[in-house]
C-alpha cells in the first residue's frame, strides 16, 4: 500500500511545477522514497530554515513514513537556524547538512545510543562543528559529562567532533571509536580507553586542545593515523601492560607498537627509549608543548611529518644511526634554533621533501646545525640541510664523563641525586641519557635522581648523547627500610635503643646497631639530635 501511495504522491508532484523537496509539512522539506523520509531544502539557494526547527520521527502523507535522513545540504547556510531537534529515528546525515549554521546555539537529540550509531557523511554533517556553544543536549539537558550507553557497541564516524565536554566514560561494551569521533572535542582533559576496545580510528581525538592524559587499555590493536595529533597540552600517555600490540615501555609518555620498536605516537613529556627503532609517520605532529627531544642512536627511521608543527621545539638530537628523515619531518619548527646532527656521511641519509623546511618568509639565519668534525664541506653542499641552516658548525665532542657517585646505598624509598661531569667544558653537547639495570630496584629519572624501588643492586648510568658514546655508572645497593628507632635492631622501639644509640656516639662502634634505623629524623647523619627525636618518638608512643 505504501508503495501505490509514494507513486501517487509522486505523480501529483511531477504534474507541479518543480522543487528541491517532494513534501513540505509544518514548515520542514522532505523527499519520500520507499524507505521513509528523507529531510531536505527547498531549492538550490539553501538557507530553508531559520529559529527553532524540532523535526519529527514520522511524517503523514497518506502513509506514515519515518524520518531516517538529514539529506545533503538540507541545513546548508541557515545562518539564522538557532535551534534543531534531532529525532531517534534519524538513521544518517548527508554531506554539508548544517555547512555554515553560525546562529545554532542549542542542539538537542533524544536518544544518546541512536546518536552514537547515525552515519555522518564527514565533519559539515554534524551540527556541533558550527554550533556557538558547542554543546549537545539530551531531551533538553546540557550533556557536560559525557557517558556512552552501555547499549552502543561502535561510536561511528564523526559523531561527537567539535563538542564541548569535561569529561568522556566509554562504556565497556564499545568495541570500535570511529574516524574525527572526538575530533576537536574543547573541554576534555582526559581519556580512559576502556580494555574491550579494539580500534581507534583516524583522527578520533585530534585537536584535542585541552587533553592532557590518555590511557589506553588491553584489547586495543588499531590506532588510526593522526588519531592524538595536535593534542597540545598532552603530558601523559600510558598503555596497559596487557596490551600485547603497543606498550609505553620504561614510563616514556608514548605510545609504542611493541612488534616494530616504532614510537607512534608521543606527547611535549616523551622520552623516547634505546629500544626504538622509528619514529613514525605524525608521531609528534602539532606537539607545539615540545621543546626538546633526545633522539636516541637505536633510532634509524624518522617519519614524515613526525615532528611538523611542533613550533615550541627549540633543539633536537639526531644520531648517526638515522639513515631515513621522511619529508616534512621538521617542517615548521619555527622555534628550532639547534640542531645536532651525528651523521657522518649526510650523502648516505635520505632525506625527504621539505623536511626542514618553515613555511611563509621565514629567516633561517637563527638555526645553527652542528656537525661533526671533518663533515662541514659535506653538510655545506647538501641541500637537504644546507638551505635550512644560516650556520652550519663542527661540534667539540665529549672526551671524558664521571659522576659524582660510583656507589652508594639507600633504603627502599630513599632518594640519591647523581650528576654528571663532561669534559671539555666547552663540549657542544653535554647531554646524558640516564638508565637502570633495573627498575624494580632504582629507578632514574632524565636529571639523574635515583629513587630506591625495593631492595637488591642496580646499576644507573648516564650515557652521552654525541659521537663519543662515553658512559660512567654508579652501583646502587637498595636495603629494606627497617623500623625507624630499632637500634638494636629486636623488632621494636624502646629505652634499650636509647642507649645504644648513645653508646654509638659516645664509641663509634656500629657493629652491634642498625645503621639505617638510627638515622631516626632522616637526614642522612647520625647525631644527638637522633637521641633527642628518638626520645620524643617514644614519649609520643606512650601518648
Amino acid at each position: 500500500m505504501k508503495r501505490f501511495s509514494f507513486l501517487l504522491i509522486m505523480t501529483l508532484f511531477s504534474i507541479a511545477t518543480s522543487f528541491a523537496y517532494g513534501l513540505k509539512q509544518d514548515g520542514i522539506y522532505y523527499n519520500l522514497n520507499n524507505i521513509g523520509a528523507t529531510v531536505t531544502y527547498a531549492s538550490s539557494s539553501y538557507n530553508s530554515y531559520s529559529g527553532i526547527v524540532t523535526i519529527p520521527s514520522t511524517v503523514t502523507c497518506i502513509d506514515t513514513y519515518d524520518v531516517y535522513s538529514i539529506g545533503e545540504s538540507a541545513f546548508r547556510n541557515c545562518r539564522e537556524l538557532t535551534s534543531i531537534t534531532i529525532p531517534s529515528s534519524i538513521e544518517s546525515i548527508g554531506n554539508s547538512a548544517f555547512l555554515n549554521c553560525s546562529g545554532l546555539t542549542k542542539i538537542n537529540i533524544t536518544d544518546l545510543a541512536k546518536w552514537c550509531k547515525i552515519s555522518f557523511a564527514n565533519t559539515s554533517s554534524n551540527p556541533l562543528a558550527y554550533a556557538q556553544s558547542k554543546s549537545l543536549y539530551l531531551n533538553d539537558v546540557e550533556i557536560t559529562n559525557l557517558v556512552i550507553p552501555y547499549n552502543v557497541t561502535a561510536i561511528h564516524d564523526y559523531a561527537f567532533c567539535f563538542g564541548h565536554f569535561t569529561s568522556i566514560t566509554i562504556s565497556s561494551m564499545v568495541k570500535s571509536i570511529g574516524n574525527s569521533a572526538f575530533r576537536c572535542c574543547s573541554g576534555l582533559t582526559s581519556v580512559t580507553i576502556p580494555n574491550y576496545v579494539t580500534s581507534i580510528g583516524n583522527y578520533a581525538f585530534e585537536e584535542c586542545s585541552e587533553l592532557t592524559s590518555v590511557d589506553i587499555g588491553k584489547s586495543v590493536t588499531s590506532i588510526g593515523s593522526n588519531a592524538f595529533s595536535y593534542c597540545n597540552d598532552l603530558a601523559n600517555m600510558t598503555v596497559s601492560s596487557n596490551n600485547n600490540v603497543y606498550d609505553s615501555r620504561e614510563g616514556c609518555n608514548a605510545i609504542i607498537e611493541t612488534a616494530s620498536n616504532t614510537l607512534l605516537y608521543g606527547c611535549k613529556n616523551s622520552i623516547i627509549p634505546n629500544s626504538v627503532t622509528a619514529i613514525g609517520s605524525s608521531a609528534f605532529n602539532g606537539c607545539t608543548g615540545l621543546t626538546s627531544i633526545i633522539i636516541p642512536n637505536s633510532v634509524t627511521a624518522i617519519g614524515s611529518s613526525a615532528f611538523n608543527g611542533c613550533t615550541g621545539l627549540t633543539s633536537i638530537i639526531i644520531p648517526n644511526s638515522v639513515t631515513t628523515i621522511g619529508a616534512f619531518a621538521f617542517e615548521n619548527c619555527i622555534g628550532l634554533t639547534d640542531a645536532y646532527s651525528y651523521i657522518q656521511d649526510p650523502s648516505k641519509v635520505t632525506v625527504g621533501y621539505d623536511a626542514f623546511y618553515v613555511s611563509g618568509s621565514f629567516d633561517y639565519s637563527s638555526r645553527t646545525l652542528h656537525v661533526p668534525v671533518g663533515t662541514l664541506a659535506a653538510y655545506q653542499a647538501d641541500n637537504n640541510w644546507y638551505p635550512y641552516f644560516g650556520q652550519i658548525v663542527e661540534m667539540i665532542a665529549v672526551a671524558s664523563i664521571e659522576l659524582n657517585q660510583t656507589s652508594a646505598e639507600l633504603t627502599d624509598g630513599q632518594t640519591l641525586q647523581l650528576t654528571a661531569r663532561l669534559m671539555p667544558e666547552d663540549a657542544t653537547d653535554k647531554s646524558v641519557i640516564w638508565t637502570s639495570s633495573d627498575e624494580a630496584i632504582a629507578m632514574v629519572d632524565q636529571n639523574g635522581l635515583v629513587t630506591a624501588m625495593g631492595a637488591g643492586t642496580a646499576t644507573i648510568t648516564a650515557t652521552t648523547t654525541d659521537s663519543s658514546d662515553l658512559s660512567a655508572s654508579c652501583i646502587v645497593t637498595v636495603q629494606p627500610a627497617g623500623l625507624k628507632g630499632d637500634v638494636n635492631g629486636d623488632g621494636s622501639t624502646s629505652i634499650r635503643d636509647v642507649t645504644a644509640l648513645i653508646d654509638y656516639l659516645l664509641s663509634g662502634n656500629g657493629t652491634n646497631i642498625q645503621m639505617n634505623n638510627a638515622d631516626v629524623n632522616g637526614d642522612g647523619n647520625i647525631s644527638i639530635k637522633d637521641v633527642t627525636d628518638l626520645i620524643d618518638l617514644l614519649l609520643s608512643s606512650a601518648d
